[in-house]
């Protein structure tokens, strides 16, 4: 009775720490406004960590989680957007490093991009990237403060952040987490659209997002190159159609930050490979199936890395997948990676 009691407590207590947001509707008009790119994503238990293939990031396991209810931007945010923010900061410190165009990219002529992509009007609707984690934060930051400010004499304030893992998997997937193949039958979604990668219309050939080379499973051949899906870089973030969500290229375009940190449960991962080999004995000389479970680096070597979603505009469809990771170190910035902030609002605090 005792220990029910205890565990009844710390879940009332998760509970208060991740309170479902309040609708939108009930801040002043104002409030509303500035938040009116923000959609609402329903809290639900979710599946994560489901995906296909394999590299050498992804050794996390599926389990489930309870999320929430919280309001996502519909968009990464955009290079306008983001120089509201600078201007009303003097931190120079804020302004995105471009040169990552040229340090991360040495073999290609980027110097034009590197010069143009934050200053010129062009590129004023595409995702800011070359910002790091901590300027992201910032941001968010910013962005609650000037929401925060018209809410003075209003009992609700708001928060403005980066994405748990799970808020922005649950995101991805929209209201309905599974789509159906051809037959009927119901599949867990591996992409924010439906199954297939590409769509085949009367027009031919449908991407879904921008998205790096397609190659054979070999890689011994390229099947379609940056350009074919439109754009060479980065495209306008109001690209592709939006999932189920109202949410544009949660896949694509600019990865994009959250706000948890990389870690490998290495004893979970030598149970799964204690049962299997239990079973299957032979296993054992199977060194490809159980380096899926063997981090080919010290366990603990990324525990200072955060989590990036969502692929880009250089990566290959298995990146496209919702429960895949890349990583990044907070204070590196990267031509590849943008974020998305999520929106709650909550009543505030009796003195």
């Amino acid at each position: 009775m005792k220990k029910t009691t205890i565990i009844l407590l710390f879940t009332l207590g998760l509970l208060r720490l991740h309170a479902q947001t309040l609708p939108v509707s009930v801040l002043p008009k104002p409030a509303q406004k500035m938040l009116v790119d923000f959609a609402f994503v329903k809290g639900d238990s979710l599946l994560t960590g489901v995906y296909f293939g394999w590299d050498s990031l992804q050794f996390h396991l599926p389990k489930t989680l309870a999320v929430s209810a919280f309001y996502i931007n519909r968009y990464e945010v955009s290079v306008k957007a983001y120089h509201k923010f600078c201007r009303g900061n003097t931190a120079s410190t804020d302004c995105p490093d471009t040169t990552v165009w040229l340090s991360e990219f040495p073999y290609s002529f980027n110097k034009p991009i590197a010069d143009k992509y934050f200053k010129h009007p062009t590129f004023h609707q595409h995702p800011v990237i070359c910002v790091t984690w901590d300027q992201a934060v910032r941001y968010c930051a910013w962005q609650t403060k000037q929401i925060n400010a018209l809410l003075d004499n209003s009992e609700y304030s708001v928060e403005i952040r980066l994405p748990t893992e799970a808020e922005w998997e649950l995101a991805a997937l929209g209201p309905d987490l599974y789509a159906k193949d051809r037959q009927g039958s119901r599949y867990r979604r591996m992409f924010p659209w439906d199954l297939e990668y590409f769509k085949i219309d009367k027009n031919g050939l449908h991407f879904q997002c921008n998205a790096g080379p397609t190659r054979t499973p070999q890689a011994d051949f390229t099947l379609l190159g940056y350009r074919e899906d439109g754009y060479t870089y980065t495209a306008p973030v109001q690209s592709y159609e939006h999932n189920g969500a109202g949410l544009y290229q949660m896949a694509g375009n600019a990865a994009e930050w959250t706000s948890d940190r990389f870690s490998i449960d290495s004893i979970a991962l030598a149970e799964i490979i204690e049962k299997k080999l239990e079973k299957k004995p032979d296993l054992l000389y199977n060194s490809k199936l159980l380096n899926r479970f063997r981090p080919p680096f010290p366990t603990h070597q990324y525990d200072d890395y955060m989590i990036v979603k969502g692929g880009s505009w250089v990566d290959e469809p298995f990146y496209m997948q919702i429960s895949v990771r890349k990583i990044q170190h907070p204070t590196q910035a990267s031509a590849t990676i943008g974020f998305r902030p999520v929106c709650v609002v909550r009543r505030k605090k009796q003195e």
